[in-house]
């Protein structure tokens, strides 16, 4: 998701959920309350903050492009759509993007 625009929404009236600096240039947000990780930000990938379908009150609004880490997908999960699939990261330039 485009970071222009985007704005939490918390019941607690924070700005932001907790977050936490699991490499340099990476903030891995998480709720306060439960610990559940809500979303994903780095450096690699300016202007955007990529977000966890399980943490959104209608997940079918967003319709994902690409799957990423496809090398470390379960066996048992079968990605059968025409998505590209990235055995890594994506490429942070969107340009570069299937």
């Amino acid at each position: 998701v485009k970071l222009d625009g985007f704005q939490w929404h918390l019941k607690n009236g924070n700005a932001s959920p907790r977050f936490f600096n699991s490499s340099p240039g990476v903030k891995r947000f998480f709720c306060d309350e439960c610990g559940t990780p809500m979303a994903f930000q780095a450096e690699h990938y300016p202007g955007e903050i990529h977000l966890y379908a399980t943490t959104l009150d209608d997940p079918d609004a967003f319709v994902p492009k690409f799957h990423v880490h496809h090398d470390r997908k379960l066996a048992w999960l079968p990605l059968s759509d025409d998505l590209p699939k990235y055995q890594a990261s994506a490429p942070a330039d969107e340009s570069k993007r299937k």
